[in-house]
């Protein structure tokens, strides 16, 4: 069974935990200031219109550069800190795809385009790196921060707290529904740009062919097409983004008008201060902030995830032609070459059937045949690009399987 892909992705971040650590402590120190920036105001502003106090009126200006001062440290050190650790994944991953990639058989490069190729190394692990940035700010500061938010709305107020509490987890029902979306259209958006690369690479390094048949307009209409699909793809990737935070913002608002209703009316009973209320209808304004992240992150990381299992697909790409256990290095060739009774077939096509063919040494043999009659096939058996479906190709009497493939 193949291994969950968030898994498998978070795996190449373990040699560089010690940025990731940095990186979630001070995401927490960001995430957490919410709460305290709500509560520092709420106490200050009470203190002041209350009891006239102005030397907490002149600590305010500094107090606040402060806190945006270690606020903006910890921002810069935890966002660096987790692209570089990002950055080192992917350079780990793209090592282990090109090292993968550049030992699988020709039959593998037979199936697939090398601009499609190209598109798996920069494209795919491109959207991987950001949807793994948005999984550790998403959730050691987004995700601090609401529990925090939501701390100290229980702190203030817990019959309110619960209400807003409520209208939280409803988020996350159009988000799971959303983010599925999302990964659908951003699986198939990067399916169409490797295609897309494809015809980028076959016509630049065929543009001579092009420009001698006169091949501009076709050219053209194949690349203008190819590209309309993607559009039609990224805009449903678009309109399946831009919905997440419009729907989590409506809900999140039920809970507000809730708030300010029974809230007001427990101020109009004296049952609450007005500061209170208006530091919690703060809190909760604040709240949908990183919620509305929360969402972003999902749906960056739903993207990612989509490129994600490109990626590894790629990867999971075993060799069909292996060595054997007791290989052997093929002596200083005399130069006989031998098919005996050798047939093959791509895949469901025949290509040869029983060929018999010998090639002494010093002796010249003329393959001579119409296109695609097999000529090249016979002679990529021999430095082995591909196994005989029957038979045997032979060195000076050395079945080529016996031999090392170095």
């Amino acid at each position: 069974m193949k291994q969950n892909v968030s898994l498998r992705t978070i795996k190449y971040f373990k040699p560089y935990w010690k940025l990731l650590l940095l990186s979630a402590i001070c995401s927490a120190i960001v995430g957490s200031m919410d709460a305290g920036i709500i509560a520092l105001t709420k106490n200050v502003l009470e203190k002041i219109l209350t009891s006239k106090n102005t030397t907490i009126f002149l600590l305010i200006p500094p107090g606040i550069i402060l806190l945006f001062l270690i606020r903006g440290v910890t921002r810069f050190t935890y966002d660096t800190s987790i692209k570089l650790a990002g950055q080192k994944a992917v350079q780990d991953i793209r090592n282990d795809m090109y090292s993968n990639n550049i030992r699988l058989d020709m039959a593998f490069y037979n199936r697939k385009a090398t601009g499609e190729m190209m598109s798996h190394m920069t494209n795919d692990i491109g959207a991987m790196q950001d949807g793994i940035a948005n999984i550790v700010t998403g959730l050691f500061r987004d995700l601090i921060s609401v529990i925090a938010l939501l701390g100290y709305l229980f702190y203030l107020n817990w019959r309110l707290a619960l209400l807003s509490f409520i209208v939280i987890p409803l988020t996350a029902w159009p988000a799971k529904l959303i983010g599925k979306k999302i990964k659908n259209a951003s699986g198939r958006s990067l399916n169409v740009m490797g295609g897309i690369t494809a015809i980028l690479q076959e016509s630049f390094s065929g543009i001579k062919i092009i420009k001698a048949f006169g091949l501009e307009n076709r050219a053209l209409g194949r690349f203008r097409a190819a590209n309309l699909d993607y559009y039609n793809q990224m805009r449903r990737f678009i309109k399946y983004e831009s919905l997440a935070t419009p729907v989590s913002e409506l809900i999140i608002s039920f809970g507000i008008a809730a708030v300010i209703y029974f809230g007001g009316s427990q101020v109009l009973a004296d049952q609450m201060t007005a500061f209170d209320l208006i530091a919690f209808i703060g809190a909760m304004v604040m709240l949908s902030r990183p919620v509305n992240k929360l969402q972003g992150s999902y749906s960056t990381f739903q993207r990612s995830a989509g490129a994600a299992e490109r990626v590894f697909n790629i990867l999971d790409q075993s060799r069909k032609i292996v060595e054997s256990d007791k290989a052997f290095i093929l002596p200083r060739s005399q130069g006989t070459v031998e098919f005996r009774n050798v047939s093959f077939s791509y895949g469901d096509e025949p290509v040869l059937q029983n060929i018999n063919l010998i090639a002494n040494t010093n002796q010249m043999v003329a393959l001579v045949g119409p296109s695609g009659g097999g000529k090249s096939t016979l002679v990529s058996l021999i430095p082995r690009f591909y196994d005989v479906t029957a038979g045997a190709v032979l060195i000076d009497g050395h079945d080529l399987r016996d031999v090392s493939l170095k």
